[in-house]
C-alpha cells in the first residue's frame, strides 16, 4: 500500500559518539543490517522528476545471508526543512527473486543509475524511527567507486496526514536530542551526493538543482 515517508537527513562526522547518544537517551536498536541498493532509470526520465525507482537487498552483516528484499516506487520529494515522498514498496523474497526483476527492467530497457553499500542500523526513539546509514560507498557503471560518509535519517512513515508545522517539530525535536539542528538539514540524495564527488552533478540534462 502506498505511504507517504517524512524524513529529515544530517551528516554524522563521529559514528561512536552518535551510538552513544542513542544509548544515553534509552533509544531501541531495531536491527541491523547490509544494504545494496540498485536506482535504475530509462534516457533519466525518473531522475528529471525526482522519482526513485530501486531493488533492495539486505543482508546479514556477518554471514551476508539473505534477509529480505524490497521493489520500491519513490515520488518526487516536497518539503523545506524535512523530505516528503509518496512511497510504493513491495517485498522481494529471495534473491532469485531480485535476479528476475533486474533481469525484468533491463529488458524493459532501464539500466543501474548507482548502486549502494551501507551499513544499515533503525534505531527508534519515542514516535521516531532513525536510519543510521555507516560508511556509505556509492557507484555508477563505469564510474569509480566512492566513500560518501555516515548520514542519520529521522522517518515517519504513515498514512496519517500531519500539518506541515506538526511534522517539522516532531523530526527535529527528536534530532536535537541527539544535538543536530537544523541548519545541517542535508536535502541531497545520496546519488546527488555522489555524482557531486564525481562533479558530475550537470550530467543529467533538463534538471534543476532543487529538483534533482
Amino acid at each position: 500500500m502506498p505511504f507517504r515517508e517524512y524524513e529529515a537527513k544530517v551528516f554524522v562526522e563521529n559514528d561512536e559518539n552518535l551510538i552513544q547518544k542513542f544509548d544515553n537517551l534509552g533509544a531501541t536498536l531495531l536491527r541491523r543490517v547490509l544494504q545494496r541498493d540498485n536506482y535504475y532509470d530509462i534516457e533519466y526520465c525518473l531522475t528529471k522528476r525526482d522519482e526513485l525507482l530501486r531493488i533492495r537487498l539486505e543482508e546479514s552483516e556477518d554471514t551476508h545471508s539473505f534477509h529480505a528484499g524490497e521493489f520500491s516506487w519513490k515520488s518526487g520529494r516536497e518539503g523545506e526543512q524535512y523530505e516528503v515522498r509518496e512511497d510504493i514498496s513491495v517485498p522481494l523474497t529471495s534473491p532469485e527473486t531480485i535476479k528476475y526483476l533486474d533481469d525484468v527492467l533491463k529488458r524493459l530497457g532501464f539500466r543501474k543509475l548507482v548502486s549502494l553499500i551501507k551499513h544499515r542500523e533503525r534505531w527508534r526513539l519515542g514516535k521516531v524511527d532513525f536510519e543510521f546509514d555507516r560508511n556509505i560507498e556509492a557507484q555508477a557503471i563505469n564510474r569509480p567507486k566512492r566513500l560518501i560518509g555516515s548520514y542519520l535519517q529521522a522517518t515517519i512513515e504513515t498514512d496519517d496526514e500531519y500539518l506541515p508545522d506538526e511534522m517539522e517539530l516532531i523530526l527535529w525535536d527528536s534530532l536535537e536530542h541527539l544535538g543536530f539542528d537544523r541548519t545541517q538539514l542535508k536535502w541531497e540524495s545520496y546519488i546527488e551526493l555522489y555524482l557531486t564527488q564525481l562533479n558530475d552533478l550537470d550530467s543529467i540534462p533538463s534538471r534543476k538543482k532543487r529538483d534533482i
